[in-house]
């Protein structure tokens, strides 16, 4: 596991791309036979894509609410959503924040205040409750009637993200949105100087559990997709909900879909860590932190969790797995 010494001294050695361990934990364990990749912030730079369409949902929404005035939401509240481990479904983050500003404006509270009482907000159902403890929000709930394929929030964060062929390709449904998807401004990160080390390192043995469905990790990736062993691979957004991060069963199943003995899993947020470790077979974790908004309080949160290595990008997996 990783030294708990100072924090900048541990800073500044993953800085380089190294990490504390080589390519086993301290406890010892057979060398890894097979790796397993979240997508986005790993494979995929989000920052301007889900991101960004978090930021526009959500000022959508509440421009649909009555909503005006407020400042619009922070990159760096998405990121505190994003570290309780209960936000790896994007839309869930849109409307938890959507009823943290609008409990915020509805109250007069400074929204600051509200970014507090949010904190440690543990999904969806704790959302409503926090904002029903700021204030009555009965109304708002229950005009944005999320969870659900109908709800406001999951119409428009969906026809923000994919754009209108996209999003009627996959749902079967027409966009109020004319422009092109954010999905288009997403960045791949894997290069083929990688793509070749993993191929010759684990062979067929790659696979990814993602967050987002089939669909938009075959249109950004391309044919980077081809490198991924379909059967040891899951892409949650097509799966029930009750299948999402930080539930293990899907790893589970690809480490066995791929006879994996010894596994390692590349993500880069607090539910990818707690995945793993609820895999309960020895997965190795390594954390991505370069894609963050904040790069230093991700490397903390990693840090603080244990995670066995971390690494700065994907490119950086060589040279803390050889």
């Amino acid at each position: 596991m990783i030294s708990t010494g100072s924090l900048g001294a541990y800073l500044a050695h993953i800085l380089h791309g190294r990490s504390a361990g080589g390519a086993e934990p301290a406890e010892g364990g057979e060398r890894p036979d097979g790796i397993i990749f979240d997508c986005d912030g790993v494979l995929v730079d989000v920052a301007e894509s889900y991101g960004a369409t978090i930021v526009r949902t959500v000022g959508y929404v509440l421009d649909w609410l009555g909503v005006r005035g407020i400042p619009p939401l922070q990159p760096r509240v998405i990121q505190t959503f994003k570290d309780t481990g209960a936000f790896n479904n994007e839309v869930d983050l849109a409307y938890a924040a959507t009823l943290m500003m609008a409990a915020s404006a509805r109250a007069r509270m400074d929204v600051g205040r509200a970014e507090a009482a949010f904190a440690d907000c543990r999904g969806v159902r704790d959302a409503a409750d926090i904002a029903a403890s700021l204030c009555n929000m009965s109304d708002v709930v229950g005009r944005l009637a999320y969870p659900g394929s109908g709800s406001v929030v999951q119409e428009v964060f969906d026809q923000l993200f994919y754009g209108p062929d996209l999003y009627q390709k996959i749902s079967g449904r027409e966009s109020r949105f004319a422009e092109p998807g954010l999905i288009e401004r997403e960045r791949i990160l894997l290069d083929d100087t990688t793509r070749e080390w993993l191929h010759r390192r684990f062979g067929s043995r790659i696979g990814m559990v993602t967050g987002r469905g089939y669909e938009s990790a075959r249109h950004t990736l391309g044919d980077m997709m081809d490198i991924f062993n379909m059967d040891g691979s899951a892409f949650l957004e097509d799966e029930p909900r009750s299948m999402a991060k930080p539930n293990p069963k899907s790893l589970v199943s690809a480490i066995d879909a791929m006879g994996i003995r010894r596994c390692v899993y590349v993500g880069d947020s607090a539910e990818d860590l707690m995945m793993a470790r609820a895999a309960d077979c020895g997965v190795v974790f390594v954390g991505v932190w370069g894609t963050a908004a904040d790069r230093r309080r991700r490397q903390e949160m990693f840090l603080d969790r244990k995670a066995d290595h971390i690494v700065k990008l994907v490119t950086g997996l060589p040279s803390v797995l050889e």
